[in-house]
């Protein structure tokens, strides 16, 4: 009778250090997800404003405002080439231009990588937190 007792104790002792070790492992990967989320969004937002940063620099600063308002207008006709091309070249002159454009590449390719791993890593801990 005694042995039967401590059978059952060692049994119930040893399934609740699988259930404490399973359910570390799974909080260790709901923090880890919840991070990689964390890194999604902050690149995210980075990226959408050094856009929006070089877009206000361009257009006001740059001289392209200038330059697109010489375009419109009611009495003018239709643009040619040399309009757009003078837009453009102001645009693209502008100091800061590629190196804000090179960090708003560089901000999405993160976003995306993070939001990749934080998929990836959401559907293992689901499978792992409901398949068990």
């Amino acid at each position: 009778m005694i042995s039967k007792i401590r059978i059952r104790e060692a049994i119930k002792k040893k399934f609740d250090e699988k259930q404490l070790s399973h359910s570390k492992e799974l909080n260790k990967n709901f923090v880890f997800w919840c991070r990689l989320e964390l890194a999604n969004t902050f690149f995210s937002i980075l990226g959408l404003f050094i856009a929006i940063i070089d877009y206000e620099m361009s257009l006001f600063e740059g001289g392209a405002f200038q330059a697109i308002a010489k375009m419109g207008g009611v009495h003018k006709e239709a643009s040619n080439d040399s309009d757009y091309t003078e837009v453009f070249n102001k645009r693209m002159d502008m100091i800061g231009n590629s190196t804000m454009r090179w960090l708003n590449t560089i901000c999405t390719i993160l976003a995306i990588l993070f939001l990749a791993l934080r998929n990836y890593f959401r559907m293992e801990w689901k499978n792992k937190h409901y398949n068990t």
